[in-house]
This record gives structure tokens, C-alpha cells and sequence, in this order.
């Protein structure tokens, strides 16, 4: 569990990624604003109706594989879709917070428990080590080198997220930043010829 602090790529890849997103969205905005440039109030009325289906179908707030299967093809059109999955890779994935299964109990009567499962029941209550180990298993994820698991994060596991899309999921957020750009320019273009 060393090491897990300081880690100069996980936040570099964190930066990279949202601030790509927010290259994507300026771009989504700068579009809607080219198309509505002559009445700008569609444009801000617009605006914020224009994200909903994108937040809808970026797979944080309704899981995708919870959406029906004919709408589940709209995930792929939500650049929300990429930012979050390379955002839960770069914070969950990797490797990160290795559960070491000699830290955890062999089960919940055991006398050779960490200290800090203790503090649980102290903080919370009767069942708080119950509630702590659960969470922890949660957010660590599953470990079991006798049956042959290899570590992975219950989190990624939860969103069916695959962490060797990582760097298809940047690519894709750096492709809708271009496609965006080219339409936006080519809507300028269009209405500044068609003014003359």
C-alpha cells in the first residue's frame, strides 16, 4: 500500500483528461454558438438542454449496461462517456489500492484484526466493522491469489469499465475535440458566405 500517495502519472493523466474535456465542451458551445449566432437567446436556451442526453448517456448517472440495448448505441455520441471512463481507470485502475490479504481478517470473529477495525465499531456503532470492511472491499476491490484472481477494482467491475481502453478513451475524446472544431468552422464559413 506504499506509494499510493504520491504518483506523478495519476495525476498527470487525471489533468490530461479533463482538460481535454473541457476542450470538448468549449467546443460543443462554440458550435452551438456559431449555428445560433444571430439569436443568441436559442443559443443559451439551448445550450444546457443540448447536454442533458450527453450527461444522460456518459454512464455516471444510469449505468450503460443498464440502458436498453437499441438506446445503449447513443453512449458511444456522449464525450462524457470517455472522460468518465478514463477518469475511473486513472483514479480506481492500475493497480491501485492492491488489497493485501494479509490485512484483512480471515473472518469477522477473528482476534487477529487491524487496529483500525476498532475504530469502526467505536465511530459508528454496533456493526461499523461490518459497514468499514464492506466499503474497503468495495472501493479496494477483489484480491484472491489462491484461486487465481488477479486484482481488480470493484468499482471498474461495477461500471463494466475495461482498463485496457484507457487510451482508446483518450483518442476518442481528442477526436470529438477535432470533429467538433472542423464543424464549427465550416458552420462560420457557411454563414459568412452566405451573408455576402
Amino acid at each position: 500500500m506504499t506509494g499510493q500517495l504520491l504518483e506523478p502519472e495519476r495525476l498527470s493523466y487525471f489533468l490530461l483528461i479533463h482538460v481535454i474535456m473541457a476542450f470538448v465542451s468549449q467546443s460543443l458551445g462554440l458550435l452551438l454558438g456559431a449555428i445560433f449566432m444571430e439569436d443568441a437567446s436559442a443559443a443559451v436556451f439551448l445550450g444546457p438542454i443540448s447536454t442533458v442526453p450527453i450527461m444522460l448517456f456518459g454512464g455516471f448517472f444510469v449505468r450503460i449496461s443498464t440502458i436498453p440495448w437499441y438506446l445503449r448505441y447513443f453512449t458511444y455520441l456522449s464525450y462524457l462517456r470517455y472522460a468518465f471512463e478514463a477518469s475511473m481507470v486513472t483514479v480506481y485502475g492500475f493497480s491501485r489500492c492492491k488489497l493485501d490479504p494479509s490485512y484483512v481478517p480471515p473472518d469477522s470473529n477473528s482476534t487477529t484484526k487491524p487496529e483500525w477495525m476498532g475504530y469502526a465499531t467505536m465511530v459508528l456503532g454496533e456493526g461499523g466493522e461490518k459497514f468499514v470492511d464492506s466499503f474497503a472491499r468495495t472501493l479496494g476491490g477483489t484480491y484472491d491469489p489462491s484461486g487465481g484472481k488477479t486484482y481488480h477494482s470493484a468499482l471498474l467491475d461495477q461500471y463494466n469499465i475495461d482498463e485496457k481502453y484507457f487510451f482508446v478513451n483518450i483518442g476518442a475524446l481528442l477526436v470529438f475535440f477535432l470533429i467538433l472544431r472542423i464543424i464549427t468552422y465550416l458552420v462560420l464559413v457557411f454563414k459568412i458566405n452566405k451573408k455576402d
